[in-house]
């Protein structure tokens, strides 16, 4: 996921290279995973490097010009809080002349990490991340209208007599998560502070 040495990254735009040069292609893009920004973002994705995943960008920059650097974000319940870094972090790339695309989709399964399981102050940051995306000219019609339909799913979702039962088992799988790789879920993500304790109480609302 664009994380690996910088060898492997030299290789495949060595050869890319060649292939612009000849007009084998048209075109090329990169299709490239990041659901959140900073520690949070490598939360989520177990192995991701981000100093290299940014390394790698900057060498894309630099050897490949022309091409495309698609970022698809799979937008789940913990890519809120930290998404509008990620906003400004691609609109820095873009000015700065990378050719970067925001792709946002909503998670689907597991149904626990479903972004519409956002409690009030999750939703007012989210709100907040679209305002800042709408009002900045780096991103075109088609980034901004996805990530409106993100939204407007989540708000739309929000009340499913089903969250109560997700909310119990994101509490049971992140307690699992950090017991596996020795991590704790509210130092990488204070601001969930609130939202962590809704689901403790939803995990023993109905298992007792």
């Amino acid at each position: 996921n664009l994380s690996y040495g910088p060898k492997r990254c030299e290789k495949l735009l060595s050869h890319l290279k060649v292939l612009e040069a000849k007009s084998c292609i048209k075109s090329f893009s990169f299709f490239v995973s990041l659901d959140a920004f900073g520690p949070q973002a490598s939360y989520i994705r177990q192995g991701l490097h981000l100093d290299q995943f940014f390394k790698n960008i900057e060498l894309i920059k630099q050897n490949s010009p022309r091409s495309t650097i698609v970022i698809m974000c799979t937008f789940n319940i913990l890519s809120i809080a930290s998404f509008s870094d990620l906003l400004k972090w691609i609109e820095e790339q873009k000015k700065n002349g990378s050719k970067i695309i925001l792709d946002v989709s909503y998670l689907k399964d597991p149904e626990y990490l479903r972004a519409n399981l956002a409690t009030d102050d999750l939703i007012n940051t989210l709100k907040s991340s679209l305002e800042k995306m709408k009002e900045s000219p780096s991103f075109g019609q088609y980034e901004t209208s996805k990530f409106n339909r993100v939204v407007d799913w989540i708000l739309d979702s929000n009340k499913d007599e089903s969250i109560l039962n997700h909310r119990a088992d994101f509490y049971k799988f992140i307690n699992e998560f950090d017991k596996r790789y020795n991590k704790n879920f509210l130092e990488i993500f204070p601001e969930y502070n609130t939202f962590f304790k809704i689901c403790s109480k939803a995990s023993l609302k109905l298992h007792y």
